[in-house]
């Protein structure tokens, strides 16, 4: 199925009046396997040159390495040096598309030919925090400040976990910036706004507040007080000693182990995922009062094969550290000033041969544009 050119005018002028109306900016994004991150596509500058971004969400900030092409592509391409610089590195500024929308953004060029030792092979854009203004350049912030969006926030979520099961050039999501597309919120469900701690001097990116209250079979069990997503992976990491004890309480119930100890981690292997329970988190709202987030099996299990099912957690000493598996179930927002996070039920209505449809449009319209 490939978009036609009345359909494809017809999304055009349907993101214009959206943004006419100062709605939800929306970009379509999909998932490289093999490099572990979001991407979305992008044209910059006056000749609308084509690069494929990473979304970035952790230690963040708007670079783009030319190391490829050279300092001359930027020239070429229409991008205007500010005259100023980050973290020692040249600043420029270029009219960026993506979505359905676009917008002047100013970016640091990476593998500057002034600093040859600084190698990062890297093209992202800023989703995610920032600490400090003068080091890092941030995408929310800059569109906040241009009058696209009310409020420097994201959204995100995913329309299909089984991201290994798709191309990097197939859509298997969406990030809102502004405002949450409401299609993708659960009838009777809404945003719900988490605790912050402004004194805590351990922040990460995305962080959200536990009240330590966590169930796995209706058992209490060890967590943190410090909750977070690592965007980049479908694994979950929880502390080894906590892991340790939801085996055994799997054990418990006849569920059959297997450990592949071949990997930097241990793998865990599961023969049925029939019976199996949500992992439950209470989480502080912004009154401290409690939010249950559920991790049901299709957010901590993979299939293999015919009874083989990988476990998405894996040990990690002193955290526990959400996979991306959860935007599957929930809509995630954070904002990029206050540092809140937000969540929402994802709806689980949405037609999967409409949203099978729509990616594939989407896909099919990238690949005639891709690198």
């Amino acid at each position: 199925m490939s978009i036609s050119k009345n359909t494809f005018a017809l999304f055009l002028i349907s993101a214009s009046l959206l943004l006419s109306a100062q709605a939800s900016l929306q970009i379509p994004v999909g998932f490289d396997v093999l490099k572990n991150q979001i991407w979305l596509n992008a044209t910059y500058g006056t000749e609308n040159c084509k690069i494929e971004a990473k979304a970035e969400f952790i230690n963040c900030n708007n670079d783009v390495d030319f190391v490829m092409t050279g300092e001359r592509s930027l020239y070429t391409c229409g991008a205007v040096n500010t005259g100023t610089k980050i973290s020692g590195l040249s600043n420029y500024e270029a009219n960026f598309k993506m979505g359905n929308f676009e917008a002047d953004l100013v970016f640091a060029q990476y593998n500057d030919v002034n600093y040859p030792d600084v190698i990062y092979f890297t093209k992202s854009l800023c989703f995610g925090k920032v600490t400090n203004d003068k080091q890092q350049l941030s995408l929310l912030k800059q569109l906040n400040k241009e009058g696209l969006i009310s409020q420097p926030r994201v959204y995100i979520t995913f329309f299909n976990k089984y991201l290994s099961y798709f191309t990097k050039d197939d859509i298997i999501g969406q990030i809102n910036l502004g405002e949450p597309n409401p299609v993708f919120i659960k009838p009777g469900s809404k945003f719900v706004k988490m605790f912050v701690n402004n004194t805590d001097t351990y922040q990460l990116e995305c962080q959200f507040y536990s009240n330590g209250e966590s169930t796995f079979f209706g058992q209490k069990i060890p967590t943190f007080k410090r909750y977070t997503i690592y965007f980049d992976t479908e694994m979950t990491s929880i502390d080894k000693d906590t892991l340790e004890y939801m085996l055994n309480i799997l054990k418990e119930r006849g569920y059959k182990i297997t450990i592949n100890q071949f990997d930097i981690h241990d793998q865990y292997y599961i023969n049925t995922i029939e019976g199996l329970e949500p992992i439950t988190i209470s989480l502080l709202t912004e009154d401290k009062s409690p939010f249950t987030l559920t991790l049901d099996a299709s957010v901590y299990t993979r299939k293999i094969a015919k009874g083989v099912y990988k476990l998405l957690l894996e040990p990690e000493v002193g955290s526990f550290v959400l996979g991306n598996t959860i935007l599957t179930k929930y809509y995630f927002g954070y904002d990029a000033v206050t540092q809140n996070t937000f969540f929402a039920e994802r709806a689980v209505d949405l037609n999967p041969q409409q949203v099978a449809e729509k990616a594939e449009n989407f896909s099919n319209y990238l690949r005639s544009v891709k690198l």
